[in-house]
């Protein structure tokens, strides 16, 4: 007999006895209920906790059968049988309901009011009942299930008013679902307010009692709901009857208590619901209560109201209707209310204007240091009413002395110094105005606005002051402020003071090549006013080019005519092609087989001696002579410089003659004239002007021309390759195999020459090209001109896909780091030797290459060669993106984490998109040259609810935080999964966010796999709430569902490959508590909770399943594949944005492939 069933037959003994049992026979070694009691507590309760929910029943019975005795004894059974792991509560929702209403009953007990000891300890037994069964259903996540039946008790431990009951309100309050109960909630607070409404209502002001916590929890709770759910209108009648009862009571503090109990109710109100974000124009009808509060004379709570009106500065609605008792309580010393007359100037400007010198003279009470809010009124005051603070002239100046006031202290001088120039003449203000530019030179906006006021007084300060900004234009210290200090010079001309300025008109237009924003502009109105261009010419002009456009459009009309002619003559032409195509493709047939017969012929041709059938120039045997001397600059480097490997140079080493041998391969490859200019280039550029004066003397004996460079492209290529020389070889291979995919790519060859000229090539290059490669390397990140290159492509606004073609740290120190680190690259190195002229790369990642291009430009497949496998992936490339624009699809779940964690997460993606839900996950969305932030800003926007995957690192990571602030102010659905043992809400600026959201624990996974059930049914139960899966309908196993084609990334560096198809296994789950047995400490209002590792006490447990043979071999095999991705690859991202130093480079890469895919980005 199993024991499940041994435990079926005893259970009716059981429970009768513990019905029949009095308090007294628990004490009796000889009585039943003795036996009874030690059996459940411990033979009973070792069964179920080995049954893993299978005797849940049993003890559900027994706690329904204890609970109604209502003894200590009863209550102590109750604690130590509803162990967590004991009970599985997710599968008795319907008891959970009966268990949490059984509370709802009156208890009694002869001794609560005869014995003190017996009462605490009776309490006690309540109190840890009704804490460990409330912690059970969290743990089991079903607080929401029984969310209805909770309200219900908080609705009647309020009502009763029962020393016996507080226990159980406190247990239950920090558990409680209120949303979609807002009738319940609405009965809670009407409980509350008859509550302590009551005449003979006593909360025991002598300690911070159990009463005393529950029902300030019951306050903060309805109170944050009613406005996070923007009810706040619903329940605001019970709040504020709430707060005019504080108001009849003593606020001050109690004992060693700050403030009474009346007093914290106030402050959680005030904090809940005025200081919150939330709640429009209904937190009005509280301000008159934060205007008692600040006059209360209790520290705490007046600090406390001194927090509103900052707080409230951006909600002028929710203060401008008691302006006038806001002004009174101002000038009754209550100076934290300033911002709140700041906030109402606008809508109750007439009445601040008629108070203004009683405040002003108010203000100047008020420390140096802040008095931010004054300069923000006197800001505003000054734009409609300047003469109004001339008398306090020295306020505003002394506004330049702090940091914080000094921008609107120079702006309210800006206002006011027209007002009456008399005043500020003084040479010494001026001085005081530009040492605002001391700490920071952007102040030089203000400063000068401030001083060309000042030098429209007269000739004399016009030119000095105008001395003054020119002095300033022409210090490198203002460089970034130029067309600040230029746009002021000209606010100073006028109309009066032009020649003044004309005096400057080269330092201005010394700044025309500057691409600050708006410089060009801040030039051209500058030189229009020197040059007397008025508005009138304009207005000619406008009217010349308007009978033009009239002319153009008749011309216009025309043309249409012709242009549908031609469009006749077109589909005429359009049917010849397709007659000229069908001939070109047999000719293309005859072409391969010519090819064919190409390539044996050179490979014949390459074995026979160069010195009887050379290519090179009759001065080659001279050259020859010198450079085949061994130096530091011999034919080695010459060969170098023309762009051969070493692979080249070690063929050529073991000829009779080296140097013939390389210039003959050069000129057998290469034309005639342009090859010469190259080779002269790189000897000049070597310093061998012997070589140079050897060939231009045998060309002029020949009497020809000296060769220039190339001549330019009609149509430049779309595709611009920039690289470093080293690497020529390999880069001429990838400029091959991109022509052969139908897209036409620059590239400096090394035969165009150098100089101006080649620069020159190089901007036309890439003015013309669409997108710009970028070969990434050491010396490439180092590299002056390919510097230059980059910047060039970036200024004018050029997609840049890096390609590393060997292994660098991303992103490459130097210049380039601060562009690179917003880019995605594609890694095309690999460990594998390659022959020359062969591809070096990685399949998947050319083809990741083709889509990212594809993008930008679209491919020439007429000159694909016929069967090219690049041709194919190419039509492939433009259907996906096709159909990926039609079908629009976006991501619903966007997965936000720290690239540490990045093998967990990805588990988890995996699992996710294989119950059908759609999801954002930053290495499956983005490719080689996105851009960072705007795709996450985009995978942000588009989802409907955010996983924050939170760790230590992640809560101090900056990205991380602007994702988590981004989902907050959308507003979007967020839900916390806590990887690793860490305080909630974690320390730093996402605490704010975080506090309001509970967190799914997902640490100490055996075996790496964190997760594992009940915990993943929780996450998917709140993806449920805001999401659907598309096929629900077909949800697999998340055990053996295979998992979508993983995006790896190296350590070092971050690159993308391509990974296939693997089986995930399922995460286990150990459960996470925060203080010895409980797995939840209470805190009081306002802590953190720590959340340590839970062991094996304490915690739920998840059962394992026993597998047959044949799902036991398959789990194997899965571990295997996941362990040939998870083990050996930690894999970070790409982006160092997310961290803040790159790890060590991982050359491990899967050796097979299932199948590759190409990256596509819409």
């Amino acid at each position: 007999m199993t024991s499940s069933e041994n435990w079926d037959e005893q259970m009716p003994h059981i429970l009768d006895v513990l019905r029949s049992a009095t308090d007294d026979d628990f004490k009796k070694r000889d009585h039943e209920a003795y036996k009874i009691k030690d059996l459940v507590e411990d033979k009973l309760k070792k069964d179920a906790k080995k049954s893993k929910g299978a005797l849940s029943k049993h003890l559900i019975d027994i706690i329904s059968v204890c609970l109604d005795k209502k003894t200590v004894n009863h209550y102590t059974i109750i604690r130590r049988i509803a162990d967590v792991e004991n009970i599985h509560w997710k599968k008795h929702v319907d008891s959970a309901n009966e268990i949490t209403l059984k509370f709802m009953e009156p208890i009694d007990h002869p001794d609560l009011e005869s014995d003190d000891r017996k009462r605490k300890d009776f309490i006690e037994s309540i109190d840890e009942a009704s804490n460990r069964i409330m912690e059970g259903f969290e743990q089991h996540n079903i607080l929401k299930k029984v969310s209805a039946s909770i309200c219900d008790l908080i609705e009647y431990c309020c009502r009763v008013d029962a020393d016996t009951h507080y226990p159980i309100l406190y247990s239950t309050i920090l558990k409680a679902k209120y949303q979609g109960h807002d009738k319940k909630v609405a009965a809670i607070l009407d409980a509350f307010v008859n509550l302590i409404s009551k005449d003979d209502f006593d909360i025991g002001e002598h300690s911070y009692t159990r009463k005393r916590t529950a029902l300030v929890y019951v306050l903060e709770g309805t109170s944050r709901h009613a406005v996070e759910s923007n009810t706040l209108h619903k329940h605001l009648e019970y709040f504020l009857k709430i707060s005019e009862e504080c108001f009849k009571h003593d606020l001050d503090e109690v004992g060693y208590m700050p403030y009474s109990f009346w007093g914290e109710v106030i402050r959680t109100i005030i904090t809940q619901i005025v200081i919150s974000s939330h709640g429009g124009k209904n937190k009005s009808k509280f301000i008159p209560y934060v205007l008692k509060l600040l006059q209360c004379d209790v520290e705490d709570l007046e600090e406390i109201a001194a927090m509103v009106f900052p707080a409230l500065q951006v909600s002028p609605e929710v203060v401008s209707p008691f302006i006038d008792d806001i002004i009174d309580a101002f000038l009754n010393d209550r100076l934290s209310t300033l911002p709140g007359i700041k906030a109402s100037f606008t809508s109750k400007e007439d009445i601040i204007m008629s108070r203004f010198d009683e405040i002003a003279e108010k203000c100047e009470e008020i420390p140096r240091n802040e008095k931010y809010a004054v300069m923000q009124l006197y800001s505003d005051v000054a734009k409609k009413y300047p003469q109004r603070l001339l008398p306090y002239k020295e306020q505003i100046l002394d506004g330049l002395d702090e940091m914080s006031t000094q921008s609107f202290a120079l702006m309210t001088l800006v206002s006011v110094i027209p007002a009456d120039r008399d005043q500020f003449t003084d040479d010494e203000l001026i001085d005081r105005i530009l040492k605002a530019t001391e700490s920071l030179t952007s102040m030089v906006y203000y400063t000068d606005q401030a001083i060309a006021e000042i030098g429209k007084y007269n000739q004399e300060k016009a030119e000095k002051c105008m001395k003054i900004m020119a002095d300033q234009l022409g210090n490198p210290t203002f460089k970034q402020e130029a067309m600040m200090i230029i746009m002021a010079m000209k606010q100073l001309a006028g109309s009066e003071y032009i020649p003044i300025l004309a005096q400057y008109k080269d330092l201005i237009l010394s700044f025309k090549e500057s691409t600050l924003p708006g410089m060009k502009e801040a030039i051209e109105g500058a030189i229009d006013l020197i040059e007397g261009r008025s508005l009138a010419t304009v207005a000619d002009q406008v009217e010349d080019i308007e009978r033009d456009v009239e002319k153009l459009d008749e011309r216009v009309t025309t043309t249409e005519d012709n242009v549908q002619q031609l469009n006749e003559t077109v589909d005429e032409q359009q049917k010849d092609i397709k007659t000229i195509k069908e001939d070109t493709k047999e000719q293309g047939e005859r072409l391969e087989q010519l090819e064919e017969v190409v390539d044996e012929t050179i490979e014949k041709v390459e074995e026979i001696d160069h010195k009887t059938l050379s290519a090179a120039p009759v001065w080659s045997k001279d050259v020859s002579n010198i450079l085949n001397v061994n130096t530091d600059y011999d034919w080695r480097f010459l060969a170098i410089r023309l762009g051969y490997g070493s692979e080249d140079i070690r063929n050529w080493a073991t000829a009779h003659d080296p140097t013939m041998s390389l210039l003959s391969e050069w000129y057998t490859t290469h034309k005639g004239a342009d090859a010469t200019y190259a080779v002269l280039t790189s000897l000049k550029e070597m310093g061998r002007n012997d070589c140079v004066d050897i060939i231009e003397s045998a060309l002029k004996a020949a009497d020809e021309m000296l060769p220039q460079a190339p001549p330019e492209f009609t149509h430049p290529p779309p595709v611009f390759i920039s690289y470093q020389w080293d690497h020529q070889s390999e880069v001429k291979t990838l400029k091959e195999h991109l022509e052969k995919a139908g897209y036409d790519c620059w590239m400096d060859i090394g035969q165009m020459g150098g100089g101006d000229q080649l620069y020159q090539k190089i901007d036309e290059g890439l003015r013309g090209a669409k997108i710009v490669l970028s070969m990434v390397t050491n010396k490439y990140a180092k590299s002056k001109n390919c510097n230059h290159e980059v910047n060039l492509a970036n200024l004018l606004n050029k997609p840049i896909i890096p390609l590393l073609i060997e292994n660098v740290t991303w992103p490459p120190p130097g210049p380039m780091s601060v562009l690179f680190s917003q880019l995605l690259y594609i890694k095309f190195c690999t460990e594998k030797k390659h022959k020359k002229g062969q591809p070096f790369w990685p399949e998947s990642c050319f083809a990741e290459l083709l889509g990212q291009i594809n993008i930008h430009v679209a491919p020439n497949n007429d000159k694909v060669p016929i069967g090219d496998v690049a041709k194919k992936t190419n039509e492939e490339q433009t259907k996906k993106l096709d159909q990926q624009e039609k079908t629009g699809d976006d991501p619903e779940v966007f997965i936000s984490y720290q690239w540490d964690k990045q093998t967990q997460v990805k588990t988890l993606y995996s699992r996710l998109t294989s119950l059908g839900y759609n999801c954002w996950f930053d290495i499956m969305q983005m490719g080689g040259g996105d851009n960072l932030y705007s795709q996450i800003e985009r995978g942000v926007r588009k989802a409907k609810v955010v996983i924050s995957c939170c760790t230590r690192k992640y809560a101090l990571s900056a990205n991380c935080r602007r994702e988590v602030s981004l989902s907050d102010a959308l507003k979007k659905p967020l839900i916390p999964l806590v990887l690793e043992s860490m305080t909630w809400p974690p320390e730093g600026p996402m605490a704010l966010p975080f506090t309001q959201c509970s967190y799914i624990q997902f640490t100490g996974g055996k075996n790496g796999n964190e997760f594992d059930e009940p915990k993943f049914d929780e996450l998917v139960q709140r993806l449920g709430n805001h999401v659907r899966p598309r096929h629900p309908e077909k949800r697999e196993n998340p055990k053996t569902a295979d998992a979508v084609e993983e995006s790896q990334t190296s350590p070092t560096t971050g690159e993308r490959t391509v990974q296939s198809p693997t089986f995930l296994t399922e995460p286990s789950e150990d459960e996470v508590t925060t203080n010895g047995e409980n797995s939840e400490q209470r805190p009081s209002v306002g802590s953190a909770s720590k959340i340590p590792m839970q062991n094996d006490t304490g915690g739920s447990s998840v059962e394992p399943k026993i597998l047959p043979e044949k799902e036991k071999e398959k789990a194997s095999h899965t571990t295997n594949a996941e362990a040939a991705i998870t083990t050996n690859k930690p894999v970070p991202t790409n982006m160092a944005s997310k961290t803040e130093s790159a790890p060590q480079q991982t050359d491990s890469q899967p050796k097979k492939q299932k199948k590759s895919s190409t990256c596509i980005l819409l």
